[in-house]
């Protein structure tokens, strides 16, 4: 039952990505010029008709972008035997697949194409949306009934937060009296926070005029690995690290030890 429900919404995507495509590529050249420039391989048309390469199209898409767990490491599914990371299947697939949708994003804006442009915009635009903003309405929605404002928050986080908190997206639940209140850490709810910093970062990098789709993936993936070396060099004001999930402390170990 549990692996029907992703396979669901995998034949959805797959349907929904094929109408996409079919308003993008009007002749299998135009596809094969796309596995070229956007997948990186040659792909062979003889044959295949314009239905038959936007089908192949459209399953890349979703092995790529959708969580598709055949596809975890060996290496991240022998953690899982180790006392070590915490449901390491999920956060590896998340990773795997907000890397290659971001990737996927640049490509098709730095294409030739106006409408496989348009398609990589759409695509950047709904992934900084979905896995960016719900934090920030639901901050935003909280400011409004308790009064208590950003600002307030970051005072808090600098002075007076713990260090797992410095980095976290606090929502504040009461109005403050004699300067107490009371807060949840939404970071903690989130699943998408092991990605949340890649997606900010990206939105950094199209705000710079100048910068190349290869300058702009590099930074990507910078963003991926450069706080888990922050926090394990114990660095000041490290981010909370996107690798945590697989060398912190298990849940079943860490009730041993407290």
């Amino acid at each position: 039952v549990y692996a029907g429900g992703d396979n669901l919404w995998k034949w959805y995507g797959h349907e929904y990505v094929k109408s996409q495509l079919k308003s993008v590529f009007k002749t299998t050249d135009e596809v094969a010029g796309w596995f070229r420039d956007i997948v990186g391989r040659e792909y062979d048309t003889t044959g295949k008709s314009l239905s038959d390469a936007i089908e192949e199209a459209a399953a890349w898409y979703i092995r790529n972008t959708y969580p598709t767990y055949s596809k975890v490491p060996k290496i991240i599914q022998n953690i899982r035997k180790l006392p070590v990371g915490n449901f390491v299947s999920f956060p590896a697939e998340m990773i795997r697949t907000t890397f290659n949708i971001l990737d996927l994003s640049l490509k098709e804006i730095a294409s030739k194409n106006p409408k496989l442009r348009q398609l990589g915009y759409r695509r950047l635009f709904g992934a900084s949306t979905v896995l960016g903003g719900a934090g920030t309405a639901i901050s935003k929605t909280a400011e409004q009934f308790t009064g208590i404002n950003e600002e307030m928050m970051d005072n808090y986080k600098r002075d007076y937060g713990a260090s797992w908190e410095k980095n976290s997206n606090l929502i504040p639940i009461t109005k403050a009296e004699d300067g107490k209140f009371k807060m949840i850490n939404f970071s903690y709810f989130s699943p998408y926070d092991v990605i949340n910093s890649p997606i900010e970062s990206i939105s950094n990098i199209f705000a710079k005029r100048e910068t190349t789709p290869k300058d702009a993936r590099d930074n990507l993936f910078f963003s991926f690995v450069a706080c888990s070396s922050s926090n394990c060099l114990n660095l000041p004001n490290a981010s909370p690290s996107s690798l945590d999930c697989f060398f912190s402390s298990s849940i079943l170990c860490a009730s041993f030890v407290l």
